[in-house]
């Protein structure tokens, strides 16, 4: 998002496990320091309100810690803002509407298993975590992995330059789509499950 305004992220990698194995720690520290006020740590679960969207337009990461199951409008309001490529929002002491962008990508962890409650549940990457080493003791080379990232996104961009065919792409196809779907049966809500039988 940060890099290429007119796309838009529409996944959320997902994080569940007992608690106290550092799936949000993880995430906070996906940024360098020097990036971290760029992270945001939101908990409310509320996707309607105007401060997720502030956040959806000033951060880089959202991590939507202890998430759950979505339903009704706060449902359709996160899938409406997670895939908006702009915001309409008046912010505080503006006379009118401003249009911001979407920078945020999202990241979730939740202690519960069973976490979706939606049919349509392309956007969720779910894993189920064991452990995780601490990102505090084990810090992360944050040279090697964004030195990679920029190399891996350099070839592609040279590939196409050239004309040159390139397998990578940044979107999931229909295929995976439909892998991710099997995938995340096993995370739907009972509730769901049970309606689907």
């Amino acid at each position: 998002c940060w890099v290429r305004p007119d796309v838009t992220n529409q996944s959320i990698m997902v994080f569940v496990g007992k608690g106290g194995i550092f799936k949000t720690t993880f995430f906070d520290h996906l940024l360098p320091p020097h990036l971290r006020k760029y992270f945001a740590n939101d908990s409310t679960g509320d996707y309607k309100n105007k401060d997720f969207l502030q956040m959806c337009a000033s951060k880089a990461i959202v991590c939507l810690d202890e998430f759950s199951c979505l339903r009704g409008k706060n449902l359709d309001s996160f899938k409406s803002n997670i895939t908006k490529r702009n915001i309409s929002m008046r912010i505080p002491y503006a006379e009118w509407d401003c249009i911001l962008q979407n920078n945020a990508g999202f990241c979730a962890t939740s202690n519960e298993i069973h976490i979706i409650d939606d049919d349509e549940n392309r956007r969720f990457l779910i894993w189920r975590i064991e452990k995780i080493k601490s990102p505090i003791d084990f810090p992360f080379n944050y040279e090697g992995i964004y030195s990679q990232a920029v190399a891996l996104a350099q070839e592609v961009i040279e590939k196409r330059r050239r004309g040159e065919p390139c397998d990578w792409v940044y979107w999931f196809t229909k295929e995976e789509n439909e892998e991710i779907q099997r995938h995340n049966l096993y995370f739907r809500s009972k509730q769901l499950h049970s309606r689907a039988h």
